[in-house]
Formats: structure tokens, sequence, C-alpha cells
């Protein structure tokens, strides 16, 4: 929608940035456009969780296929980046600002993922996950690192694999307590595209 804005659609085409066209038969066309960015030299930075965290403690949540789906297509780097601190000018979910005082941005970048282990395999549903997990890990240490705090004892693989653990817990009652912005329609494309990892795993293991 933002690119439908005159001025905002103007600075971001200037900018870079690759639309994604949600809920559309034109979706696959941002994928398409990473791809190409790629292949000519660009870099491309895609936000692997695909949403805002809805961890109560703002953790990272598990990724969707997207980023390391690019990477291991196309055999370039996978640079794992974190950044903190813009909760405490906006909170998640809310739209209160707090410019004052002044907060403290952190942005880092980590070395490129090691997933020479995961070439020549078919790029499924097992793949991918293991691929996410080794990212989101990479990424939630970062963040603890600049936190100064103990991450959860879950990885990513557990968390992903359904885990009950009291961080699991505090998660569903934040998200009861928080009003979900999404529309009814991308709760459904989000639900039918949960239903589809799930099935793709599934046959991965048969």
């Amino acid at each position: 929608s933002l690119f439908r804005t005159r001025f905002v659609g103007t600075v971001l085409g200037s900018a870079g940035q690759i639309p994604v066209e949600r809920l559309s038969r034109n979706a696959i066309g941002a994928y398409d456009a990473a791809v190409r960015a790629v292949h000519e030299g660009e870099c491309v930075v895609v936000y692997p969780e695909g949403t805002i965290t809805r961890d109560p403690d703002l953790w990272p949540m598990s990724a969707k296929t997207d980023a390391v789906r690019l990477a291991l297509m196309s055999g370039r780097p996978l640079v794992p980046m974190v950044q903190w601190g813009a909760h405490e000018v906006m909170g998640p979910y809310q739209k209160e600002l707090r410019l004052r005082p002044r907060k403290t941005m952190h942005i880092r970048f980590g070395d490129p993922l090691d997933l020479s282990d995961l070439e020549g395999r078919p790029v499924d549903a097992e793949t991918l996950a293991l691929a996410g997990d080794r990212l989101m890990d990479a990424i939630t240490a970062m963040q603890a690192e600049i936190r100064q705090q103990e991450p959860p004892a879950i990885g990513m693989k557990q968390q992903r694999d359904g885990a009950t653990t009291k961080r699991a817990d505090d998660e569903l009652t934040f998200r009861a307590n928080v009003p979900d912005p999404r529309t009814k329609p991308e709760r459904q494309a989000n639900a039918d595209e949960n239903e589809r990892c799930r099935l793709e795993k599934q046959l991965g293991k048969s």
C-alpha cells in the first residue's frame, strides 16, 4: 500500500525497495525481483520472520522460508543482521511515539552463515527449516549480546516443533492481550502458509 502513495512510493522505489503484493497472485513477483537483484550483485535485505515479533520479551521468532530459500537457491552468502532499540520509540502494536529522552539504536551484522552442509540437498521443507533455525539462532545470539541478557533456553527448532515451555505459555498470553493488527484475509493467508509448510514438512519426511 505504501508504494501506491505518490510521494512515499517514489522514495521507496528510488531507494531500491522491492514491493510485496501480499494476498495476490503477484506476490511471487517480489521473490523473483529479489532473485534478479541478488544475481545482479545487489545486497537484498529480507525480514525473515515476516512480521513484528509476538514474543512478550521481544526475542526473535522462527523464520519463514524466503531468506534462506533465496540464499540456498542463489548460492550467495546469508548474513544475519539484528537491530535493537526501535521498541523504545514505538512499542510493538502500539501507536505512541516516545522521542524523548533520546534513544540508542543498535544495528549489527554477523558473519555469513555456514550452509555448506546443505549444498546439494533438495531445497525442501526440511532443508529450509534447518537453514531457518540456524539463521534465527544466530540473530538471537547477536541480540542477546546487545541486550546483555540470556536468551530463552528453547531454540528455534524446539520452538518450531511446538515444545511446551513457560516462554510458549507467556507468548500465548501476550497474543491474547494484544489486538491482532492483521485483517481477516491476512490472517487466513498466514494460516494457509503455515498449513502449506506443515504439509511440505510431512512430505519431506515420507
